[in-house]
């Protein structure tokens, strides 16, 4: 994608980050130009709210493939040389809403801060801070944008292996001595984020007619 080709103007920092993320997705087809170039223009509305910062993402270019599980976006996730794989098995489900379609995870931290607390209070705090938990599908993109993220794991509070009740935690790392060097997507019931684990949060999530923020999804107005 050459956005300053189309656009006929030098890009933004936010643009140039949109440019190389939606390539990325298009190069692995994980996505279509068509179904993502929309989203620019929401960008630009909210551009000078979301600003550049230490353990986070300004923003993440997320797009549901219908037919193609987070297992199986796993293997297109690449870290020096070597695809990634997943331990989950069946349905992995979301407890916390998300827009219909592709969608902008904005302002993503990776919950350095809230390591070595339990899983409950790590979901308590990330709701205080009005905040959104990541779900299973934003962790794997991130780590494909950025595979530097198996620094740490991810804690994806915001979605379930199973059911939303009993269903086992996903969350992102480095394969141990069985298959090392590789990344892996996991799942535990295991009730605490570890002291090299993070709990990844979003601000919002911004689709092309949809917003979610503090916990609801509304209709945006900056479509």
């Amino acid at each position: 994608m050459n956005l300053q080709k189309r656009l006929k103007k030098p890009l933004t920092t936010l643009e140039r980050l949109f440019e190389w993320q939606a390539g990325v997705l298009i190069e692995r087809h994980l996505a279509h130009e068509r179904e993502i170039l929309p989203l620019l223009k929401i960008l630009r509305r909210i551009e000078e709210k979301v600003l550049p910062g230490k353990d986070k993402v300004q923003f993440l270019l997320v797009v549901p493939k219908p037919g193609l599980t987070v297992q199986g976006r796993m293997q297109r996730v690449w870290r020096a040389g070597i695809n990634g794989m997943s331990h989950l098995v069946g349905k992995t489900i979301n407890i916390t809403p998300v827009p219909s379609g592709p969608y902008l995870a904005v302002d993503v931290l990776n919950g350095k801060a809230m390591s070595s607390m339990t899983r409950n209070a790590c979901s308590k705090r990330i709701k205080e801070q009005n905040r959104l938990p990541c779900t299973a599908l934003e962790g794997v993109t991130w780590a494909t944008f950025n595979p530097e993220v198996f620094s740490r794991s991810l804690v994806l509070l915001g979605s379930r292996q199973g059911t939303a009740k009993y269903g086992c935690v996903p969350w992102l790392g480095m394969g141990g001595p069985t298959y090392p060097g590789v990344p892996k997507l996991y799942y535990d019931s295991d009730l605490w984020v570890g002291e090299n684990q993070g709990p990844a949060s979003c601000r919002m999530r911004l689709g092309l007619r949809e917003l979610v923020i503090g916990g609801e999804k509304k209709c945006h107005p900056y479509y």
